[in-house]
């Protein structure tokens, strides 16, 4: 029993353990959330009625400083209107691919909002730096389109693609007119807690109070056999 008790608390430790990584906690209007697919490249995962997002990266410790173009509260229109800034290296991120690529050339407009379980540190909306973060940031079982230069959002100072971080820094919403390229983006967000010590404290707490709990209930093999002795 002592050894069944011990496996059940290592796998509820690790249960734990995933529930405290970051994930998306909701989406509203024309997005799904989905697992990671083979390909975001043109024409590989295409639709009429909705943008899709996935989660590239959980707990990455980032190996060397990360420029992204969008780092404040606020609507992006324009190439102008953004915040630029660096997410320092040694920072734990998780981040969040947004793609749309409709099957009608003509144009296709998508609305929708994506919330985080965590603060959003930055965006990458264009599509030079897309490409240049695809090896460091993509997910490693999904091709890319590295080197188009439309797979961004096309920030002309008009509605044509736009996206907004909500004042709490956990939403991003974006209304985005795709035509005969990609829209991309690309999210980053803090995780909830220190992806180190507070993950590996959470586990251990959870199995601690797991066997605790399983040995409570169970007296020592022992004590069965002494009294089947008697």
């Amino acid at each position: 029993m002592k050894k069944w008790s011990g496996s059940i608390a290592f796998l509820f430790a690790i249960t734990c353990v995933h529930s405290a990584l970051g994930s998306i906690i909701s989406t509203s209007g024309q997005v799904v959330s989905i697992s990671p697919p083979a390909s975001v490249a043109k024409n590989a995962l295409q639709s009429n009625t909705t943008d899709v997002v996935f989660q590239e990266q959980n707990g990455l410790a980032l190996a060397s400083p990360l420029a992204v173009n969008a780092t404040k509260p606020g609507t992006y229109t324009s190439v102008a209107s953004l915040t630029p800034g660096v997410i320092a290296a040694g920072t734990v991120i998780q981040d969040y691919f947004l793609h749309s690529d409709p099957i009608d050339n003509s144009g296709l407009n998508f609305i929708g909002s994506i919330t985080f379980d965590s603060n959003i540190l930055g965006v990458i909306a264009l599509s030079g730096d897309l490409s240049s973060t695809d090896s460091t940031l993509g997910h490693a079982g999904t091709a890319y389109p590295t080197g188009d230069a439309g797979r961004g959002y096309e920030l002309t100072g008009s509605t044509q693609d736009q996206f907004t971080i909500s004042p709490d820094m956990r939403t991003l919403s974006f209304n985005v007119h795709t035509y005969t390229d990609l829209d991309q983006l690309r999210v980053i967000t803090s995780v909830p807690e220190p992806a180190s010590v507070g993950l590996l404290g959470a586990a251990l707490f959870c199995f601690a109070l797991f066997a605790r709990k399983f040995a409570w209930r169970c007296p020592p093999a022992e004590s069965a056999i002494t009294r089947r002795s008697l």
